[in-house]
């Protein structure tokens, strides 16, 4: 008998502490059933307190059939549920990462470039012409190193935008020309046709609005804007001639380089302030050498190879 009461003592510690499994529970309750014990003879209702503690022990644990009749829906609808879920996940459409496009012409070649919109550029030879994939989505951005020349298709809602050496043009549809060689002195843009507005990068409240035959010089390292009108076809080297309005002598010689791959030395002395205003066919390097040299009373020789100016 006291073993049986011990082991019912055990059963019971337990159970309370949520620590039996279902065949001891199911032990106690018969060992429970069994008791003969008149309530009265119970230690303070010890026997009461136990059957009350048991009983919402019971009631807390066993399962309620009306949740178990429901079950399988419930299962079935979250199935549902996520199937649904990775439908729209797979019909979605995916986020389309950016894209660069670039354009280089080499040293000896020029290139044309058709845009997404229509628009047109004759890149000089070794220049390049970069844009995105977002391109006339809302606004057309290109950015330009060397010289190009531009017709833009007109277009109210999406300006047109050229980044060119710290140097921002912004139109609706025109046609100019843009100088931004690597290492020159001057980012220059030549108006031909319609209206722009340009200006610093980093000062867009401050635009200067260009009309038709006038041309901006632009001094990255002073941040100097200046404009005067010109008179020579800017465009004459998309049909292999050269055009020079007002640059540097200095500049003039090294655009004579690039154009007909010679080497041309000269004396810093002999440049400084001098300018060139010319516009010339195609033609060849001696000719075109003369041309700017003459104003300036410059002549050259040729020494193994190398244009020296005298």
């Amino acid at each position: 008998m006291a073993q049986r009461k011990k082991q019912l003592d055990q059963l019971l510690h337990k159970f309370l502490h949520r620590k039996s499994n279902p065949k001891e529970a199911s032990l106690l309750w018969q060992w429970l059933w069994q008791l003969d014990v008149p309530r009265e003879h119970s230690a303070d209702g010890q026997q009461e307190r136990m059957w009350q503690a048991i009983s919402r022990e019971t009631i807390t644990v066993a399962p309620k059939r009306k949740h178990q009749r429901w079950q399988p829906l419930l299962a079935a609808a979250a199935l549902l549920l996520c199937l649904v879920a990775i439908g729209w996940l797979l019909r979605k459409p995916a986020v389309q990462p950016i894209e660069n496009y670039m354009v280089r012409s080499d040293n000896q070649h020029m290139k044309s470039i058709g845009l997404p919109d229509g628009s047109t550029v004759i890149l000089n030879r070794s220049s390049t012409l970069t844009w995105s994939s977002d391109y006339n989505h809302k606004e057309r951005k290109v950015i330009l190193t060397g010289e190009g020349y531009f017709k833009v298709a007109t277009d109210g809602h999406r300006p047109f935008i050229v980044q060119s050496a710290g140097l921002e043009t912004r139109v609706l549809g025109t046609a100019f020309n843009i100088e931004a060689h690597e290492g020159a002195t001057q980012i220059r843009v030549a108006l031909t046709a319609g209206k722009i507005a340009v200006h610093p990068i980093n000062q867009p409240q401050q635009p200067l609005l260009l009309e038709p035959g006038q041309l901006l010089r632009y001094e990255p390292a002073t941040g100097k804007l200046s404009t005067s009108a010109f008179t020579n076809d800017v465009a004459a080297w998309t049909t292999g001639g050269l055009s020079f309005n007002g640059i540097p002598l200095s500049e003039a010689f090294r655009q004579l380089e690039a154009h007909y791959h010679i080497r041309i030395q000269y004396r810093p002395q002999q440049v400084a302030h001098k300018t060139v205003t010319a516009s010339m066919g195609k033609t060849s390097w001696q000719q075109a050498l003369s041309a700017i040299l003459f104003p300036h009373d410059l002549k050259y020789k040729v020494e193994d190879s190398i244009i020296i100016i005298q």
